[in-house]
């Protein structure tokens, strides 16, 4: 008989002492009909805290996140955002506006303003076509009332003549630095517009060194753009309206 109770008495301390149930993580619970409240057991609400090491403990149990895992992640700094180099951190929105482009590093850039365009001195903001094209019509285009010598800055410039008389565009001494240049002439006023090539140079069918001109006085419309071929050191017709006529 005593033996019987000392079986039984073993085996309620087996089925019901916490030191042998199944570890699980609780907070103040009643678990296989019992309240466990010691220091045995982790709590939910305590976050970690009620460990000597919480770093520990979570270094222990958690996992890194990865292309095809989902778990913890480091922020990246600043710096290894700029670098760009670095797979196992997250940038976050505060990080990207610190990558910014530079000459040497693709990158978030601002938008230049139509502004800022035509000042032409910002070397952090990128200008757009619309941008460019403003500023070709504010910077590309020379109004003049006298005879002009042009140079090889006004390459890729519309030059008009507004004169009542007859004037004359001087074109520049060109070589094959010059090769494909583009001037555009354009007649506002009635008097005759004449185009005068350099050295030996040619325009369409002229003789060397010789000019183009239009001096119809009624076509203030009249406008002929031309490129320099230094293969042929000929400046050739690309668009023109009105009549202009080559002489040799």
């Amino acid at each position: 008989m005593k033996k019987r109770i000392l079986l039984l008495a073993i085996c309620f301390m087996l089925l019901f002492s916490p030191a042998i149930m199944a570890e699980e993580i609780v907070d103040g619970v009643v678990v296989g009909g019992e309240q466990y409240n010691d220091a045995r057991y982790m709590r939910r609400s305590q976050n970690l805290s009620d460990v000597s090491s919480a770093a520990t403990a979570f270094g222990n149990i958690k996992q890194n996140a990865s292309e095809s895992a989902t778990g913890v992640v480091e922020l990246a700094t600043d710096a290894e955002t700029q670098t760009g180099t670095d797979t196992a951190r997250a940038i976050t929105p505060a990080n990207l506006s610190a990558r910014t482009a530079l000459d040497s590093r693709a990158g978030i850039v601002e938008l230049a303003t139509n502004a800022e365009t035509i000042t032409g001195s910002d070397s952090a903001r990128a200008v757009t076509p619309a941008a460019l094209a403003n500023r070709r019509s504010y910077d590309d285009v020379l109004v003049k009332t006298d005879s002009y010598i042009i140079t090889t800055a006004d390459f890729g410039k519309t030059l008009i003549m507004n004169a009542a008389v007859e004037k004359t565009f001087s074109a520049p001494s060109v070589d094959e630095t010059n090769d494909g240049a583009l001037v555009t002439l354009v007649k506002a006023g009635a008097g005759k517009v004449i185009f005068d090539c350099a050295d030996s140079d040619t325009v369409a069918d002229s003789g060397a060194g010789d000019t183009i001109y239009d001096d119809v006085a009624g076509e203030t419309y009249a406008m002929i753009t031309l490129m320099y071929v230094h293969s042929l050191t000929k400046w050739i017709i690309r668009e023109a309206y009105g009549t202009w006529t080559t002489t040799d």
